[in-house]
């Protein structure tokens, strides 16, 4: 990261990022897992990814902004 922070859409400075990538056999619920982490909702009818999912969760831990 560089030594100015990253910013997110809402313009507020990110202290850390993450990323991270999920990877596993096919219909194991990856995406449902990643689904109830970052929207709160599991769904155990979800249709099958094909090739790359992206989605970002912004946290707060101990006063600094992370982005995941």
């Amino acid at each position: 990261m560089t030594e100015e922070k990253a910013k997110n859409k809402k313009g507020k400075k990110q202290d850390y990022i993450f990323k991270m990538i999920t990877i596993g056999d096919q219909a194991t619920g990856k995406t449902c897992c990643i689904n109830r982490y970052t929207d709160g909702q599991f769904s155990d009818a979800n249709v099958s990814t094909m090739g790359v999912g992206s989605v970002v969760k912004y946290i707060t831990h101990k006063e600094k902004s992370i982005k995941l």
